[in-house]
């Protein structure tokens, strides 16, 4: 089980055998912060 705590207060819980991948809404902020270089 993984835990994806947002920056807005909000947490999504992810269940994965394997490591937990980026889920589509994590992805979109890892998107935005590599097109702002953050």
């Amino acid at each position: 089980m993984a835990i994806h705590i947002y920056q807005d207060e909000t947490a999504e819980l992810t269940f994965a055998r394997y490591l937990p991948e980026a889920t589509p809404r994590g992805q979109k902020i890892l998107d935005e912060a590599e097109k702002h270089g953050r």
